[in-house]
């Protein structure tokens, strides 16, 4: 969206979720409180967006490592009922992991190394057939069962690795 003004206007529970480059409410400028409040909530934001060294790069890798684990830690103990639960029309939690892995395939082994076969068979693409893999018609109406295995966790292939799953 750009250019979008709303004038004149009485709004109740109003909620506005993305990114926004320039944020304006009854004339003030909010951007910057915004950015510092979700900085302030997410350090590993800062140090991402920030990074400017090999070492801020590391040290933004290694906070946001730190919350990856944290979040397959937490998923581990969930029943699997609960993994492949969607919530307000959103994906669950194993066909976000699925959608994460399509990503890293497309952008790692697609335009930066250039494998030959890229896509491992349970990413997910994202858009109107998102329930259809991309190397296959099998839907995955049938959801691949959650594995606490995990023999990669830190290696450079972590995206692939991260949990293991299974169909």
């Amino acid at each position: 969206m750009n250019g979008l003004k709303i004038v004149d206007c009485y709004g109740r529970d109003v909620y506005l979720g993305g990114y926004f480059e320039r944020l304006v409410v009854n004339d003030v400028d909010v951007t910057a409180y915004v950015e510092a409040e979700l900085d302030r909530r997410q350090p590993a934001r800062a140090l991402a967006r920030d990074a400017a060294s090999p070492e801020d790069y590391r040290a933004a890798r290694d906070a946001i490592e730190n919350l990856w684990s944290a979040t397959i830690e937490r998923a581990r103990l969930l029943p699997s009922a609960k993994l492949h639960e969607q919530v307000d029309g959103e994906w669950s939690f194993v066909e976000t992991q699925r959608h994460l892995l399509f990503a890293c395939d497309a952008w790692l082994g697609n335009a930066v190394v250039e494998e030959e076969a890229p896509f491992h068979s349970l990413g997910l693409p994202a858009g109107e057939g998102h329930r259809t893999n991309r190397r296959s018609s099998a839907s995955s109406a049938k959801p691949p069962r959650h594995s606490t295995k995990c023999s990669c966790h830190g290696s450079p292939a972590w995206p692939r690795c991260a949990v293991s799953w299974t169909s």
